[in-house]
């Protein structure tokens, strides 16, 4: 059930060590804010996070790539909401513990329901543009809310942000006067009349009659970042000073508290009480506290990463978020903070699933880590190897073996607390390895195969004529039938690799990229073009399968003849990580957006049918046991105008319709004209209704698929391909 390709192989000397067991678990796995995966390394999530805020213990947290996250216990464990949203997550308003507003540059959400559910607000025509972009929002009710813009105009809702009116823009910015180069940076409300603002230029602005009116209480020279109030009476605003502002009578004179010498002023403050407060640093290196309102602070460092927001949930309990998912924790009301989780040290590259809830992650330097949990929690075990682990199996928990990129071979069988190194008999470097039991081994490439039927202490290569020679990069077995490959190679055995046969390819064209043997008859085969190939009859008859829809795919991996995944590095013009699901043997395909990488070469492996892993290059792991979905199904129609094209150059209109739709979904709808190794694609926007339209030029007979990824709502899903003939003179 995996791959291994072939590349460029690396020099050195194996170094014989024993392997240390360190867990990385601390925290629980947090499922991804897009899809039905959840995240392994890092815990508990590694997305940066950027806003942070609490209801009591409830709370939650904003950041990149329309993550948020929800606690329930002060920050302890956290949970993943999905949100429908991809860009960076930069504002959050916690107004209760079910009701919280969220917003990226021109996106604004509101959930009442705890993050079940969400609606836009609609303060511009669409989330993909808009004029200033939102800098900060404030809701000082449920009903009512203010947007500040960052070209410093101010929008009002009286309705819980069903609709906007524009109030009186912040003075002496860019809405005021065309040429100002002064920027807002901050809006709190304390009433739903009386608010602040601040802006880079220095200023902290009052109104006392819901924005109509504007007045100059601060006038410094430094920039000024941040507002917040313990009670209407009590508030502090910071920024590039070094020092920190502070009121105690609403707002109406305002008093300087100095910092420590060395604090480079603040981005941030949030306080429990009057008295206790905690401030962030512009680099995120340092938090300020004080326990006396200011009168004195004490700096600390709470973590080796970028910090970017913190919150109290409690005058014990604050909680800092950060870089990568930093998460550090404290109950002493910010004297001492603990890290929250953590990462597994090593650089991985491949992953292979070994048994129910087991799997290995491998790579760079003898890295090997095992989850025995389905992936909520992995543990560095290391391989006695300083080289890159090309490829491992495991045949039981105790009993394995890894590959490294000199050609070593390694058996435990104490699950990697020591390890034997083993003679393969051969100066060639082998690139894959499939242990059949505990004494039957087989070595694939790069020429040929090799076997062992001792463990692995001796190796004879096959004298077969059929596979002698073969270029091969990766073998893939189940039970006692073993599917050898390369780039123009396929060879079957069918009695635990003592003999061989040669299988034909789709086409004698075809180049082999990856290669998936379901049970002991069906083949999945993805060649160098990005064409889906299947066989149910080991290979003897291929069916393509067009309704994949691109020809970028890279990694193939199936639980059984029907359920499987492609791991391909974009969907659309989005670049990211996705894989496609199938749950009819390759006829459709959903799109599953991961993460913000794209997956590694060998990056999924699956369980069973809901069971899989996947494998970032930016480190992530993560594993689902829902088939990467957790939403609802959709579904989605294409139809053509016309089933024939008069002729080469005619036009053909595709019209379709993705059920349950509120307008605005993102459809990719691709063609592959016949001959053609390429897919052209264009995005079109579902009207509210769920239609959509696409009309394009056809030559050649052409294919036509249509996807969608889902959102907080619905899960992704695609159509079967459907086939518009072009007529030839």
């Amino acid at each position: 059930m995996r791959v291994l390709r072939s590349s460029q192989l690396l020099a050195g000397a194996a170094l014989a060590a024993l392997a240390l067991a360190v867990p990385a678990t601390a925290g629980a796995a947090v499922q991804t804010s897009h899809s039905g995966w959840r995240w392994g390394n890092p815990l508990p999530q590694g997305t940066a996070l950027n806003a942070l805020d609490f209801a009591g213990a409830r709370g939650y947290a904003a950041g990149d790539f329309g993550t948020l996250l929800r606690t329930d216990d002060a920050g302890a464990t956290w949970r993943g909401i999905n949100t429908g949203l991809t860009e960076p997550l930069g504002v959050l308003r916690v107004l209760g513990p079910d009701s919280l507003v969220v917003a990226g540059r021109c996106a604004l959400r509101r959930s009442d329901d705890g993050g079940r559910t969400f609606r836009r607000l609609p303060w511009t025509a669409s989330d993909a543009s808009c004029t200033g972009g939102i800098v900060t929002v404030s809701f000082p009710s449920p009903a009512t809310g203010f947007i500040l813009l960052g070209n410093g105009n101010i929008l009002r809702s009286t309705d819980s942000g069903r609709t906007w009116s524009r109030r009186t823009a912040v003075p002496g910015t860019a809405a005021t006067s065309a040429s100002s180069g002064v920027s807002p940076t901050d809006l709190l409300f304390v009433s739903d009349t009386q608010g602040f603002a601040t802006t880079d230029g220095g200023n902290v602005f009052a109104t006392i009659d819901a924005g109509n009116t504007w007045t100059p209480v601060v006038d410094e020279p430094f920039p000024m970042r941040s507002l917040t109030f313990v009670n209407p009476s009590v508030g502090y605003a910071v920024g590039d000073a070094p020092f920190v502002l502070a009121t105690t009578d609403g707002g109406s004179t305002w008093n300087e508290l100095g910092l420590p010498a060395d604090t480079p002023g603040l981005r941030q403050i949030r306080c429990a009480t009057t008295d206790l407060c905690l401030g962030l640093t512009p680099a995120g290196d340092r938090l300020v506290r004080t326990t006396d309102g200011g009168k004195t602070w004490v700096s600390l460092s709470a973590s080796a990463r970028r910090l970017q927001a913190v919150a109290f949930a409690s005058p014990a309990r604050a909680v800092s978020v950060g870089v990568r998912g930093t998460t550090v924790t404290s109950d002493d009301g910010g004297a001492t903070f603990s890290p929250l989780g953590g990462a597994l040290p090593g650089r991985f590259n491949g992953l292979q699933a070994s048994g129910a809830g087991v799997a290995y992650a491998y790579g760079d330097r003898g890295s090997l880590a095992r989850t025995t949990d389905g992936g909520l929690s992995w543990t560095e075990i290391d391989a006695a190897t300083s080289d890159t682990v090309r490829d491992v199996s495991y045949v039981s928990l105790r009993t394995g073996f890894v590959l490294d990129v000199t050609g070593q071979l390694l058996r435990t069988d104490n699950a990697g607390s020591s390890w034997q190194i083993l003679n393969a008999g051969t100066a060639l470097r082998p690139q894959a390895v499939a242990a059949l039991s505990s004494a039957i081994v087989v070595l694939a490439g790069p020429v040929g195969v090799r076997r062992s039927t001792d463990g692995g202490q001796t190796f004879k290569a096959n004298p077969d004529k059929v596979i002698r020679e073969d270029s091969l990069f990766g073998i893939d077995h189940s039970g006692g039938v073993v599917l050898a490959f390369g780039p123009k190679a396929l060879r079957l055995s069918t009695d635990s690799g003592r003999s061989w046969r040669a299988i034909k390819r789709p086409t004698p064209k075809t180049r082999v990229n990856d290669v998936d043997l379901v049970g002991s008859r069906t083949i999945y085969l993805l060649d160098a073009e990005g064409t889906m190939w299947t066989s149910s009859d080991r290979g003897r008859r291929w069916r393509a399968l067009p309704g994949l829809g691109t020809e970028l795919g890279y990694a193939v991996r199936f639980s059984d003849s029907r359920h499987g995944y492609v791991a391909v590095g974009e969907f659309g013009a989005d670049q990211a990580g996705y894989v496609l699901r199938t749950d009819d043997g390759g006829r459709t395909w959903q799109p599953q957006l991961v993460a913000a990488r794209a997956l590694t070469a060998n990056g999924i492996a699956v369980a069973g049918r809901t069971s899989a892993y996947a494998l970032t290059r930016a480190n992530g792991l993560f594993s689902t046991t829902t088939a990467g979905s957790t939403a609802r199904r959709s579904r989605l129609s294409i139809r053509a105008a016309s089933p024939v094209v008069a002729k080469p150059g005619g036009t053909i209109r595709i019209d379709g319709r993705l059920r349950g739709a509120r307008g605005g979904e993102r459809i990719v709808v691709s063609l592959r004209e016949q001959g053609s190794t390429r897919w052209l694609y264009q995005e079109v926007a579902a009207a509210s209704n769920g239609t959509f339209t696409v009309v394009t030029r056809l030559n050649h007979t052409a294919r036509f698929v249509a996807q969608w990824s889902g959102d907080e709502r619905m899960r992704g899903t695609g159509t079967p391909a459907l086939k518009v003939a072009v007529r030839t003179p």
